[in-house]
């Protein structure tokens, strides 16, 4: 239930598990944005690391902030962190994440369809309609399993000489990975 405003500083605390690109991105759009708005901005990345994460986290909260987002890496893990900020008051931002009191509300099957449909696209135009797919999912995940199966199925439709030969849940999200 709603309290009183709780008195916590001007600061977003950005907990990111990675340094792939697409959350570097992420990160500078997050930083941008903190800056139009006057927040500071503050960010760790836990390199795929659960504990890491969690710990990043803890100090962030520790530190003192108004909001926290993250996104899952072991969604189990971070739940207890982020229930305890939400206790505190700090505003908790969830990429298909919980606890959380805002999260993301994209389709992840809508974009995983639209991901399988530009690979079909792709291999119908630039392969002659056929290819081996390697397909690298994050079902291990539950909130992320509409993805791979949006890509799944798009390209099963539009693209039907493309075959999946290995479906293969990432292990962790890392460069190397």
């Amino acid at each position: 239930p709603a309290g009183g405003k709780p008195s916590l500083p001007a600061v977003i605390a950005w907990a990111n598990f990675t340094n792939i690109e697409f959350f570097q991105r992420v990160t500078r759009s997050m930083q941008a944005a903190a800056k139009d708005v006057g927040l500071e901005f503050l960010t760790a990345s836990a390199q795929g690391e659960v504990a890491r994460n969690v710990d990043q986290m803890q100090s962030f909260l520790q530190r003192g902030v108004g909001a926290l987002a993250t996104t899952p890496i072991d969604p189990k893990a971070q739940a207890a962190t982020l229930q305890e900020a939400i206790d505190k008051g700090v505003c908790t931002i969830g990429n298909v994440i919980v606890p959380a009191t805002i999260h993301d509300v994209a389709s992840q099957y809508a974009i995983g369809y639209r991901q399988g449909e530009a690979a079909a696209k792709y291999i119908n135009d630039q392969l002659g309609g056929g290819a081996q797919v390697l397909l690298y999912n994050n079902d291990r995940i539950p909130a992320l399993k509409p993805k791979a199966q949006g890509m799944r199925d798009a390209l099963e439709k539009v693209s039907p000489g493309a075959k999946v030969v290995v479906d293969s849940s990432v292990r962790a999200d890392t460069k190397d990975e």
